[in-house]
């Protein structure tokens, strides 16, 4: 039994999994802390500004992202040992980035110097490129890739802890609300740094003037560049829809419950994000079944919990002023038990069926699915957080079913080849 215990504990998915979940508790409990001092100094009406912003940082970053996290992930974990290879990848993503950045910060800053609903408030809305400048260029595909995940843990540690400090120290009072995506950059900033400096250090590098790598990383991820969009499109557009069609009450008291479930959440991602590189390659579906039904089972109860308890939380720590979170995240106390099957019936295993295609499709139609319910609830007048947290858990419950239906046949070819 010992025996048994020490080899699951040195096998290198036990690590990577438990790497990838410490990097999720630093990467929302510091969060979490920051978010009990913001509401409190802030307020709604602020905070939801400050929201507002920060939706249009997630959706920049989804362009910068460009997919890599997915498509590059999955080609230097088949080719980590050829390191000419990764190099030549490696610039050939950066340089692709760059320019993403730069047409990110045109869009971004013209629209802060446009906007008339938010003219009181330009400085935050062009300050919220900053975190995308720095957090756009840290190559976390690359340590996901070579199974390092443990690099990622420190780097975010390092990252969150500078802006929980930087907040506490310099955002005191409500005027400071600017400060908040400057301070956020300054902290994404220190894991730029830290990253190409351990990246070196692996004995990696990155070779910049291989014309050829930029162009096949411009064109190796399309599918997953349109699934990228499509996913922040139902899962993190609904602040910045709030902030264009109500008030910024309103983005506060959804983000305020969508903080929340962005922990739950990233429970379940940190683990696929984990699994995923090692069922690209050694494709061990039976391992990755049992995790799944346990995730799930685990994720149940801590609904249940959750919804119990959820009254008494957040008036006792936020106060009665954001009473009307509470509705908000009793909707995504049930859309995260949805989440979490939509997770476990993607990347991970269809990359091991070689069905990557059925997870890029599955998000783009359930974004579609999204903006067809925006556009019908707008027309009824019924923009509000509860129907926007709604929206999202029905385009999940879609994207789910359609992952399910989509390689439920491979998954039974796979059972009859390993019966005979």
């Amino acid at each position: 039994m010992k025996s048994a215990l020490l080899r699951i504990g040195k096998h290198r998915l036990t690590r990577n999994i438990t790497a990838m979940y410490l990097m999720t508790a630093v990467n929302y409990v510091v969060p979490f802390i920051v978010l009990l001092h913001l509401t409190r100094v802030l307020g709604p009406d602020l905070y939801g500004v400050v929201a507002f912003a920060s939706g249009i940082m997630m959706l920049a970053m989804v362009l910068v992202d460009f997919g890599y996290g997915l498509s590059a992930t999955n080609k230097i974990s088949r080719h980590r040992n050829n390191r000419k290879y990764v190099a030549g990848l490696l610039g050939g993503i950066l340089r692709v980035k760059l320019v993403l950045i730069a047409i990110s910060a045109v869009v971004v800053i013209g629209y802060a110097l446009l906007t008339e609903k938010y003219a009181d408030y330009r400085l935050v809305l062009m300050f919220s490129i900053l975190p995308v400048l720095a957090q756009g260029l840290v190559p976390n595909y690359f340590f996901q890739g070579i199974e390092q995940i443990r690099y990622l843990a420190g780097f975010e540690f390092v990252s969150r802890c500078t802006y929980m400090v930087l907040v506490f120290l310099f955002v005191r009072h409500d005027q400071s609300y600017w400060l908040v995506p400057v301070l956020n950059g300054a902290g994404h900033a220190a894991t730029l740094v830290f990253s190409f400096v351990a990246l070196y250090r692996l004995g990696y590098w990155v070779d910049l003037r291989n014309q050829r790598m930029m162009r096949y990383a411009r064109q190796m991820n399309r599918g997953y560049f349109m699934s990228r969009v499509a996913v922040t499109a139902y899962m993190n557009a609904a602040p910045v829809l709030l902030g264009l069609f109500s008030m910024p009450a309103a983005v506060g008291v959804y983000q305020l419950a969508r903080q929340l479930y962005g922990v739950m959440q990233t429970m379940a991602g940190a683990l696929s994000q984990a699994v995923y590189p090692y069922m690209a390659k050694e494709r061990n579906l039976v391992l990755y079944r049992k995790l799944a039904l346990g995730v799930v089972a685990a994720t149940l109860v801590g609904s249940v919990v959750g919804y119990l308890l959820a009254p008494t939380v957040i008036l006792k720590i936020f106060g009665a002023q954001w009473s009307e979170s509470i509705d908000v995240l009793n909707v995504f106390f049930a859309a995260i038990i949805v989440h979490v099957c939509a997770v476990f019936a993607g990347y991970p295993i269809c990359a091991a069926v070689n069905r990557v295609d059925v997870a890029n499709r599955s998000v783009v139609f359930g974004a579609i699915l999204y903006f067809v319910m925006f556009l019908g609830v707008h027309a009824a007048s019924l923009i509000t957080p509860i129907s926007l947290a709604l929206m999202m858990m029905l385009a999940e419950l879609y994207v789910f079913i359609h992952r399910y239906l989509g390689i439920r046949s491979a998954l039974g070819m796979i059972s009859v080849k390993e019966n005979t």
